[in-house]
């Protein structure tokens, strides 16, 4: 790889005010493990290039209620590849909630509401194994994207993983 090439004394040096905020999120992409900067100079300063680091805004993107995380991160400003699933239909999946259908057993009674509560720690349990396995950083019953993408569903893979949880 070539050494970059040095300036001439009259080529200006760029500096954060120079680039636009798309400049700024790509070298910011560019190395994601450090922080944002952009190349300044300093008037009458030394002839030097320094970087200094340049605050990037980002606004959270992705759209949901805190009360529909199932697994992983709930900051929606963090989030970077989230997957939904039905979460209804995962319950009624569980031997627990089985149990409840097949004796007739009323939801609302205190044997009722242990057998929901350990059904949905099974679907929890098994929504977190998948949303490793499968390297998500989250899991909602409900998501959607500013920009409309399609989030992966999961709903079948955490099904077949409840028997084992």
């Amino acid at each position: 790889m070539r050494p970059p090439r040095p300036r001439a004394r009259s080529e200006k040096i760029p500096t954060a005010a120079d680039m636009s905020p798309l400049a700024i999120l790509l070298v910011s992409l560019m190395h994601p493990t450090a922080p944002a900067t952009a190349p300044i100079s300093v008037p009458n300063g030394p002839s030097s290039v320094s970087h200094a680091p340049v605050a990037v805004v980002v606004e959270a993107e992705w759209k949901a209620s805190e009360s529909d995380n199932i697994a992983g991160l709930t900051d929606l400003k963090k989030l970077s590849n989230p997957a939904v699933v039905d979460y209804d239909a995962l319950l009624a999946a569980t031997s627990e909630m089985k149990e409840i259908e097949r004796e007739r057993i009323d939801p609302e009674s205190t044997k009722g509401r242990s057998l929901r509560q350990q059904a949905a720690d099974r679907v929890t349990k098994a929504a977190d194994l998948i949303r490793k396995e499968k390297r998500h950083c989250s899991v909602w019953k409900q998501i959607s994207h500013k920009d409309g993408r399609k989030i992966p569903d999961i709903t079948q893979a955490v099904k077949d993983k409840l028997d084992s949880v």
